[in-house]
């Protein structure tokens, strides 16, 4: 009997190779019916990896960063929005790369940290000093002026954008005279209570050489804030008359 083994049968007659599953057949490139298999193909493609971390840390530094950087001060803040900022545009060109999620984060992050930019800006450049302890409705023409010991104020309410311009000559009638300016050394911001202790000390004690004759003068201050207090360290004091206007110069 003939006895014919697998080995020996007819190449031809063998039945063709099956792909693995999820596998993309080739264009045959053998004889004999054999196939090759586009490894390519093999393995479908990973997805998304996940939530991208610098995108979590941009808006985590942006939201929380930022309300700490706003207790202790203006640089702070800005150190704060600028470095969230960078992660956050680090994280867009990475979720773009790698195709993750968190475009979402990255974007609040970097919304939160504009906002937290602007809000130094306004703070800072449109309402640089502000009264502290007693406040008389400094006019705001006055605010943001380099005032100097000797000028004298038309008026410190809000009647001084109506009667023109707050500083004229002292001998015209007037509420109000600078009659000292000073300025704090360079470092920390001491704090709100400790600032406006040693500015009314120094206040009162700058006012002694115009006390006799006028005791009955009130004294008011414009003083840095936290957030000014890295531009401007500058305290501009203010005697104001309690009877109204009145002419000539304390200062002389």
């Amino acid at each position: 009997m003939d006895v014919r083994g697998v080995h020996d049968q007819d190449p031809q007659h063998l039945p063709a190779a099956q792909p693995p599953a999820g596998a993309t057949a080739a264009a045959p490139s053998a004889p004999g019916g054999y196939r090759e298999w586009a490894a390519s193909n093999a393995y479908p493609e990973p997805g998304p990896t996940g939530t991208n971390g610098r995108a979590v840390a941009c808006l985590i530094l942006a939201v929380v960063g930022g309300g700490v950087g706003f207790a202790l001060g203006a640089i702070p803040v800005l150190v704060v929005a600028v470095v969230s900022a960078a992660l956050g545009v680090d994280a867009l060109g990475q979720i773009r790369r790698r195709e993750q999620r968190g475009r979402g984060l990255a974007i609040a992050g970097l919304v939160v940290s504009g906002l937290w930019v602007l809000m130094v800006v306004v703070f800072i450049f449109v309402r640089p000093d502000a009264p502290r302890l007693t406040d008389p409705g400094v006019n705001r023409a006055v605010q943001g002026k380099s005032l100097a010991p000797g000028d004298c104020l038309r008026t410190i309410d809000g009647s001084a954008a109506a009667a023109g311009p707050p500083v004229l000559p002292c001998g015209d009638p007037h509420a109000a005279e600078v009659y000292t300016v000073f300025t704090f050394p360079d470092g920390p911001y001491p704090g709100d209570a400790e600032l406006e202790g040693e500015v009314e000390k120094r206040s009162a004690r700058s006012f002694k050489p115009y006390l006799s004759g006028n005791e009955s003068m009130d004294l008011y201050w414009l003083r840095p804030s936290s957030m000014s207090w890295p531009l401007s360290r500058q305290v501009t004091c203010i005697a104001v008359d309690p009877q109204g206007t009145r002419t000539g110069s304390l200062v002389g």
